[in-house]
């Protein structure tokens, strides 16, 4: 958990973790990246909570309407006068900036994880081993492996880039005190096989 909590994930990562971002895609998705990489360096320059800055809703709907005046961001439900008034300018040069780029600089689509074909069923079973794990343990299911954990799992083994990558940190369900129950397991699963092998294999 520490270890967590001083990890920092880099600037041209955090748009990976704004809710909804795979509603966006080119140069909306390319616009959320900036405004998300300087709403953490804001954010972080001034120790302030991220949606102090701007609101994560709001990122969303700059970049998908891609606004050109102070006008625009009025126009966009939600967005607060406080926001435009200290940080309308530097939003509006950013989608200014992206507008400008080439179309090869553009992030690639964001994969949903719930919607790979191998998702339903490898979900199941990995649940299964946590609550089996667990009742062996005596600890609870959601302790031994939350659905988000899950989750977190099947990013790090399908995509190729992801957040728990990007922080340079392993998946909750293949480090810590889990590893030594899960690993075996996990390993009995044919599409996570080939990526969790690879720490067998370093290690």
């Amino acid at each position: 958990l520490a270890r967590k909590k001083q990890s920092e994930l880099p600037l041209d990562a955090v748009y990976l973790t704004i809710k909804n971002n795979w509603k966006l895609s080119g140069k909306p998705l390319l616009t959320l990246k900036h405004l998300a990489a300087w709403r953490t360096k804001t954010a972080r320059e001034r120790d302030l909570a991220l949606n102090f800055v701007v609101r994560e809703e709001n990122l969303i709907e700059i970049a998908r309407r891609q606004p050109i005046t102070k006008n625009d961001l009025r126009g966009i439900q939600g967005m607060n006068p406080h926001e435009i008034r200290i940080h309308g300018q530097t939003l509006l040069a950013i989608v200014s900036e992206c507008d400008g780029m080439d179309p090869g600089s553009y992030p690639a689509n964001i994969e949903r994880i719930n919607l790979f074909p191998e998702y339903k069923n490898t979900h199941a079973r990995v649940k299964k081993i946590c609550e089996q794990v667990a009742t062996e343990l005596e600890v609870p299911t959601e302790l031994m492996g939350s659905k988000k954990q899950l989750n977190q799992l099947f990013k790090w083994c399908w995509s190729n880039f992801d957040e728990t990558r990007a922080l340079g940190l392993m998946p909750d369900l293949l480090s810590g005190w889990r590893k030594k129950y899960l690993i075996p397991e996990l390993l009995k699963i044919d599409n996570l096989k080939a990526a969790i092998s690879q720490i067998e294999d370093a290690e």
